[in-house]
């Protein structure tokens, strides 16, 4: 599956150890085109040292859809870790990341 990304979000956990990224859009339509189909991807990478060098490892990679179908998502603000994200369409979303939810 591939998806068109508006926007990021990140976070740095764990003294910089860890970092939160999510990616808000959409479901790709098709070259260069978007479905109405809003989602959300949160993606954990690790920072770790060995062998004196860095390397990174994805410790999660999922992906949650907007509650309802109206377009692509932008996040438009964080409080902590909870998420407000608006649709093309203007829908308002709340996405709690430590959940991994969307909030009524």
């Amino acid at each position: 599956m591939d998806y068109r990304i508006e926007n990021n979000w990140y976070e740095d956990t764990q003294g910089g150890s860890r970092r939160i990224y999510v990616y808000a859009g959409a479901r790709s339509g098709g070259p260069g085109g978007t479905t109405q189909i809003g989602v959300v991807i949160v993606r954990i990478l690790e920072i770790f040292v060995l062998e004196n060098e860095t390397r990174i490892s994805v410790v999660e990679h999922s992906v949650y859809l907007t509650p309802c179908q109206g377009g692509p998502v932008r996040v438009v603000d964080a409080v902590s870790e909870v998420l407000t994200l608006q649709s093309a369409s203007g829908h308002t979303f709340t996405f709690d990341v430590p959940a991994r939810q969307f909030l009524p």
